[in-house]
């Protein structure tokens, strides 16, 4: 917002116009960028469907082994067999939407009393969540605050559904590992986030800042369990077809060698034998 909002534009546009070339993490980013004036449309490129790595399909599948996992998981955080999880995957600021997702849950655990919600992550000072955000999180016995973990994949077999109703995004990862898990997203329409949730497809996407509309969409996928599973396979569909990682980094490598192409040169082929799990983008990259 306001000084800090145009500085973070101002730096953007100073490295957008050096780049011979940008990449955009999302396609509703590169629109974005180049509406604010922050990068000639021409210079943009989204590799792929988008995202920054893509996601890695097998580290989340549903194998039988991981979910056996899973219901250990469950049980050490306290989660009794049967009940809800509702999940989140983030930072624990204002703009990830913490407000909006615990009035949501409040809202819904009234009708659903054995509702949980699995927080995973942890408070940052910047943008932080008001007080009474973090008293309800510490103190409600049915709200599971891991903080940070090192490994996320367990835990989204753990939950029903993700819920994501962040202010904006560059492009979000934890709906395409909530996909590779197998699971449905609740999300806003937000920057980012239209290009990783189809709505009506993989998951619900609903306006930002609404709690009402975010408990409904949550409502319906925990009501209608047949309508949820089809989204989960949905998703891990979509993300087995367009996010796989080597997707990402094939289309990565084809713009070195097209730049380096441009300019007479050509890109080295790589030693199988010193390959390296990501590469690393040289032309600018816009995230958010």
């Amino acid at each position: 917002k306001g000084v800090r909002r145009w500085a973070l534009i101002l730096s953007e546009l100073i490295a957008c116009r050096f780049a011979h070339l940008v990449i955009c993490v999302s396609e509703s980013l590169r629109q974005r960028a180049v509406a604010l004036g922050i990068v000639d449309p021409l210079r943009t490129v989204v590799l792929a469907s988008g995202s920054s790595n893509g996601v890695d399909l097998d580290r989340f599948a549903p194998t039988p082994e991981r979910l056996g996992q899973a219901e250990g998981l469950r049980n050490n955080l306290g989660i009794p067999a049967g009940a809800p999880v509702i999940g989140f995957v983030g930072r624990f600021t204002r703009d990830k939407g913490l407000c909006e997702l615990i009035e949501a849950y409040l809202h819904l655990r009234h009708q659903r009393p054995l509702l949980h919600l699995l927080l995973v992550g942890d408070f940052e000072g910047g943008d932080p969540v008001p007080s009474n955000v973090r008293k309800v999180i510490r103190c409600d016995s049915q709200i599971i605050h891991t903080g940070i973990v090192r490994d996320t994949a367990p835990y989204y077999h753990v939950m029903d559904i993700l819920a994501l109703p962040t202010y904006r995004e560059g492009f979000p990862n934890a709906p395409l590992e909530a996909h590779a898990a197998g699971k449905p997203v609740v999300a806003t329409r937000a920057t980012g986030v239209v290009d990783s949730v189809i709505d009506g497809v993989s998951g619900v996407l609903v306006p930002v800042g609404d709690s009402e509309a975010l408990a409904k969409g949550l409502e319906l996928l925990l009501k209608d369990k047949e309508l949820a599973a089809a989204m989960g396979s949905a998703g891990r569909e979509r993300v087995r077809r367009e996010f796989r990682q080597e997707r990402i980094w094939k289309a990565l490598a084809q713009e070195y060698a097209r730049l380096l192409e441009g300019r007479g040169l050509r890109l080295a082929q790589p030693n199988p034998s010193k390959a390296v799990s990501t590469p690393t983008p040289g032309p600018a990259i816009v995230q958010s």
